[in-house]
């Protein structure tokens, strides 16, 4: 099964996608807005989608292999390497494109618990901070080599 290849740069409100539509030979390269995105897969033949990797990306990514896409995470130092012009949403969104379609090794692909940040406790007023963390990172590194110090 060949899969069209398509690449997304991802936004606050407004995703930007890049591929050639295989029917038509034409390129595309819209923006489509957040409300909609989902929507858009929905309706087309299985693809090969490329992101940059980011918290965001890895929710769009699950949302999307459910829908029976294949996605492909990759850093953005990688895909950044592709974009030949200046940098703007339609650029970086081809410049994905042309790097998913590239043998590389893809970011892998957290379930949701995985993506649940994990914060350090902080204190709210009139408490005390754990002795354990500091706002100095040395300090800290030094505290996990030598914890009786």
């Amino acid at each position: 099964m060949n899969l069209t290849p398509v690449g997304i740069d991802i936004a606050k409100s407004v995703f930007q996608l890049h591929y050639v539509d295989a029917e038509t030979g034409e390129i595309v390269n819209r923006p489509i807005k957040r409300a909609r995105f989902l929507e858009h897969f929905a309706n087309r033949a299985p693809c090969l989608i490329g992101m940059e990797a980011c918290g965001g990306a890895q929710h769009w990514a699950r949302e999307l292999i459910k829908m029976g896409h294949q996605v492909k995470l990759m850093p953005a130092e990688f895909a950044k390497a592709f974009n030949i012009r200046n940098k703007n949403d339609a650029a970086d969104a081809r410049a994905v494109w042309l790097a998913v379609q590239q043998p590389s090794k893809a970011v892998a692909l957290k379930t949701e618990a995985g993506s649940q940040v994990i914060r350090k406790p902080t204190a709210t007023p009139g408490q005390a901070v754990p002795h354990r963390f500091f706002a100095d990172p040395t300090r800290e590194q030094r505290h996990l080599r030598m914890p009786n110090a």
